[in-house]
């Protein structure tokens, strides 16, 4: 594969996601997630589900509306940085640092992070990952060993907030060798740059 990107060479194709299918795997990946961490969690530590929730049952009001504002701040920061940590790892692979990412919110839809540049797939799905992986699926696997219930619910929480990560990942994934990504997050457009036809031994 050709160490750089020659557009009339490749054959530029969106990357389709259905509405209706994205939701049912997003629906199938929550609770896919939640079953397992879950599961894992009650098998290493010596607590059954009904005396967790006993413990972690507010004692007033007052008590749940703070419990409710803290998860509120934790799950904005979460947003941020989720998006920050796309960004760092899109930055090894971009020719000019920070001038190549976008970051903002669109409302009332999502947050994103975008890579003006186009890349290989292979380095695209790092970054497409690495939030997911550090913020969801690492804690996670941490709060099972040392049995925090607190921080099993935040890696479960950030698990899930990338299902749409990881279904991107997962069209990407069998292509990743010989084609190209080009991000448009802040519209939620996505395109793969596939060797064209008379080019496929570059």
């Amino acid at each position: 594969m050709t160490d750089e990107f020659v557009p009339e060479n490749f054959e530029k194709i969106e990357l389709k996601l259905d509405k209706t299918k994205a939701t049912l795997f997003q629906l199938a990946f929550w609770a896919a997630i939640v079953l397992v961490f879950g599961t894992l969690f009650f098998l290493v530590q010596p607590i059954t589900p009904a005396e967790l929730f006993a413990t972690m049952r507010p004692s007033s009001v007052t008590e749940a509306l703070q419990r409710f504002g803290v998860v509120l701040v934790i799950a904005i920061v979460g947003i941020i940085v989720h998006e920050l940590l796309h960004a760092a790892f899109y930055l090894p692979y971009t020719k000019h640092g920070f001038k190549s990412l976008k970051i903002g919110f669109k409302l009332p839809s999502h947050a994103y992070c975008e890579c003006t540049e186009i890349i290989r797939t292979s380095q695209a799905i790092v970054s497409l990952m690495a939030p997911t992986v550090i913020l969801g699926v690492m804690p996670a696997i941490v709060a099972i060993i040392i049995g925090n219930a607190c921080l099993l619910l935040f890696g479960i929480f950030f698990t899930v907030a990338g299902a749409a990560d990881t279904q991107i990942f997962l069209q990407l994934f069998k292509e990743r060798k010989t084609t190209w990504f080009e991000d448009k997050a802040s519209i939620l457009k996505f395109y793969v740059h596939k060797p064209a036809q008379h080019n496929l031994n570059i």
